[in-house]
């Protein structure tokens, strides 16, 4: 399930794969006031996988980190060694920002006081378990960027004349990020000079 209010880059979705041995900081928006918690878990490779390294399996990593006023926030993910064990990330709220604002009256009745301590209770209840916004199917090994002009238009069906095509659709752990030659914009026809939020 995802949970529209936490967003993370768009480049970061299901089926990414991040690069080892470098610790990721993972940065988005949620709604300001918010805290949010992490949780990085590791699955066991599918039967006939080879395991190259010995890994945790289950809850392998936690961070948590507060929302600020312009809405940001950054999570960290450590260093991880390169496998074909597959990651499922969970982020969700611990608290959600309150709206009301706190009584500050000394002259607050023992019934006032019961309901300030019932809503700071509320203000601290975690979020149900499933609304969490989920990314699955991570791994982790080598990212390679490549860029070009007209050597890099070739498409695959006529590398070798396609006979690697099949290689690669049977190679789950190699993945490809494909993008269209005339630009991200396709009102423009090219690409932004401009950094870009999104």
């Amino acid at each position: 399930m995802t949970v529209p209010s936490i967003v993370l880059p768009p480049y970061f979705s299901s089926g990414i794969v991040i690069q080892q041995h470098v610790p990721l900081q993972l940065k988005g928006t949620a709604p300001p006031g918010s805290s949010l918690a992490l949780e990085l878990y590791c699955e066991a490779p599918p039967e006939g996988v080879p395991v190259i390294v010995e890994k945790k399996i289950g809850l392998v990593h936690t961070d948590r980190c507060d929302v600020d006023a312009d809405g940001n926030f950054a999570l960290f993910i450590p260093s991880l060694g390169a496998s074909f064990h597959r990651y499922t990330l969970h982020i969700y709220f611990i608290t959600q920002p309150d709206s009301e604002e706190e009584k500050t009256s000394e002259e607050t009745d023992e019934a006032d006081q019961s309901k300030d301590a019932e809503k700071t209770k509320k203000k601290k209840t975690l979020v149900k378990p499933s609304e969490r916004l989920i990314v699955e199917n991570i791994l982790v090994g080598e990212v390679w960027v490549t860029g070009g002009q007209g050597n890099m238009e070739m498409p695959l069906y006529a590398v070798n004349e396609g006979r690697d095509i099949p290689l690669f659709q049977k190679a789950d752990y190699v993945r490809f990020f494909v993008q269209d030659a005339f630009g991200i914009d396709p009102t423009k026809g090219a690409f932004s000079y401009r950094p870009k939020r999104r």
